[in-house]
């Protein structure tokens, strides 16, 4: 069974296109200190300019609608950030997925499609399937080999968590657009968590390169 909001996609297309990008959104920011930490441990990549076009993101799902160039633009700046040269690291997997899950996120806000709200989230969970199988400068919980390892990535811990985390988002959005008038406080409350939960999302190890 997959997890997260690839299990509610009915639900998710009932809602509009702004909580539909706060869904997706808030599974970016939860990312956010993975990137950081890649940023930091590497020299490469770009926090500020990450930072950027997240908060770019949030201000526009509770603001005025911009125009399609202006989505074009950050989908530019994204695509810079992914296609910048990596660094061999940890975190290198789950900074590429980051990014993505920002990409992912501007779509939603410019086309609207449960699709993409349901790829950002994949991408939280690519990550920590990623930090929990790689082999890349540790030692992997599980062995990408063994007939059982998605078995215990999909129990383990860290996913179960993210699970849950998506599903509370979701419920929240669901009980708002119940409430018009409390949207923008509840956006505003997910971002804050969103932001509290990255530093949770995946262990961060301090250091330098693998």
């Amino acid at each position: 069974m997959d997890p997260g909001l690839e299990l509610y996609r009915t639900r998710i297309d009932w809602l509009p296109t702004s909580l539909k990008a706060a869904l997706a959104t808030a599974c970016a920011q939860r990312q956010a200190e993975v990137y950081r930490a890649y940023v930091e441990r590497t020299g490469a990549g770009n926090s500020e300019v990450f930072d950027n076009l997240l908060g770019a993101i949030w201000n526009e799902i509770c603001g005025p609608q911009t125009l399609q160039q202006d989505h074009k633009k950050l989908e530019a700046r994204g695509y810079k950030l992914l296609r910048q040269k990596t660094m061999n690291d940890i975190y290198t997997a789950g900074a590429e997925f980051a990014i993505l899950s920002v990409l992912y996120s501007n779509d939603v806000l410019a086309f609207g499609r449960t699709q993409d709200v349901v790829y950002s989230a994949n991408q939280a969970f690519n990550s920590i399937d990623n930090f929990l199988t790689s082999p890349i400068g540790k030692k992997p919980q599980f062995d990408i080999n063994q007939a059982d390892t998605n078995a215990n990535v999909l129990s383990h811990p860290l996913t179960q968590a993210e699970h849950c985390r998506q599903e509370q988002d979701l419920f929240e959005l669901e009980q708002a657009l119940h409430r018009p008038a409390t949207i923008p406080n509840v956006v505003d409350r997910m971002r804050k968590r969103s932001a509290t939960e990255a530093k949770n999302f995946l262990p961060i190890i301090d250091g330098r390169g693998v």
